[in-house]
């Protein structure tokens, strides 16, 4: 990891309560490690935070509500840094010795400079890999609508839309954590009924001044914008309406595909359900080879979440010219999986196949 930036983390024991952590997360951004004794536990952000909104802070111990995550080791090479950044959703890793203990923090933003500095980006347009359509919220809308909305579509950030679709806002999962500061019902003076934050209207949290990029910028273009801006993702516009968006898990995807010959990558498993990763990686070469017959796909990743006994399942799908995302959700793995994948089958199947695409399967009959 020579050439990556490091800072010193904020670190709290595994028995102090949330509510001791959730100014310093706002404050500072970035997740706060959880130890227990002096070696590392685990994560706390502002996403884990809604997430987990229904528990009183005050009375919930750190150590019950952290996330096990990546940790980074002294030595790894930048390839390793991005693998595990690409494995998890986080701002930033800890960095620990060999005794497990944490020395310090990696930002993915500063993972993100390195990678420009070192001119390991592939010469592409962000057309060819942005996430398209973008997944859009009208502006009169409230946070329980919003909440429902990206728990359905298994999103983390929402373009805000005026009934013209020109983009008036962003909406993110860390906007929405603003949500965990107010009570779920409070009296209201001024009136005998019990006001709800699900009625809150989301142009109150919105980013207003969003940051933006073309389909033809290239990769490092739009990296630079996020590295300067300090931001994780871009949303993509032509004559001032979402037509896309690009996330730093694209540009660290196309990454670690111009890297490595493995074209099927799995994350997110964790505890117990590390005994199924054949499984999964047996379905997902399954489906690969049905999308291949379709598409020339470069790379398919998938992503398990678990929260509680709920199974949510991320999947992205490489091709020359797009990218596919899709999620389903299940208390089953296994299932989750099935039904994520052919959910992703049956989106491919809808699309137009290029020219290249209907040539090479013509040469592959012959």
């Amino acid at each position: 990891m020579d050439g990556i930036n490091t800072f010193e983390p904020t670190i709290v024991s595994s028995k102090e309560n949330v509510s001791s952590i959730i100014n310093k997360l706002e404050r500072f951004g970035y997740p706060v490690v959880v130890t227990h004794g002096k070696k590392y536990f685990g994560l706390i952000d502002l996403r884990i935070i809604q997430e987990n909104i229904n528990q009183d802070p005050s009375k919930t111990k750190t150590g019950t509500m952290a996330r096990k995550a990546p940790r980074l080791i002294v030595g790894d090479s930048l390839e390793e840094v991005v693998k595990k950044f690409y494995s998890c959703r986080y701002k930033a890793l800890p960095v620990v010795d060999e005794k497990n203990e944490v020395i310090s923090m990696i930002t993915l933003k500063d993972t993100l400079k390195t990678l420009i500095s070192a001119k390991s980006l592939p010469n592409q347009k962000v057309l060819e890999i942005m996430t398209s359509p973008v997944s859009t919220l009208p502006i009169d809308a409230n946070v329980g609508q919003t909440v429902a909305i990206m728990r359905a579509r298994g999103v983390r950030r929402l373009a805000v839309v005026d009934q013209a679709n020109h983009l008036k806002g962003l909406l993110s999962v860390e906007d929405m954590a603003e949500c965990a500061k107010i009570p779920k019902d409070r009296n209201v003076m001024t009136s005998p009924q019990k006001y709800s934050f699900k009625t809150l209207p989301i142009s109150d949290l919105m980013k207003k001044n969003v940051e933006t990029t073309k389909p033809t910028s290239t990769l490092k273009e739009a990296s630079l914008k996020m590295a300067d801006k300090g931001i994780s993702s871009l949303i993509v516009v032509d004559k001032d309406k979402p037509v896309g968006i690009v996330a730093l898990r694209d540009i660290l995807s196309v990454f670690l595909a111009s890297k490595e010959d493995q074209k099927i990558h799995i994350s997110g498993l964790t505890g117990f359900d590390k005994n199924s990763y054949q499984d999964v990686y047996d379905l997902a070469s399954e489906y690969y080879e049905k999308l291949d017959k379709r598409f020339s796909i470069k790379s398919l990743s998938l992503h398990i979440k678990k929260n509680g006994n709920r199974y949510t399942v991320f999947a992205r799908a490489m091709f020359s010219k797009k990218i596919l995302t899709v999620s389903n959700y299940s208390w089953d793995l296994t299932e989750s999986v099935y039904k994520t994948l052919n959910d992703l089958l049956t989106s491919v199947l809808r699309m137009k196949p290029i020219k290249k695409d209907i040539i090479k399967k013509k040469k592959t009959k012959k």
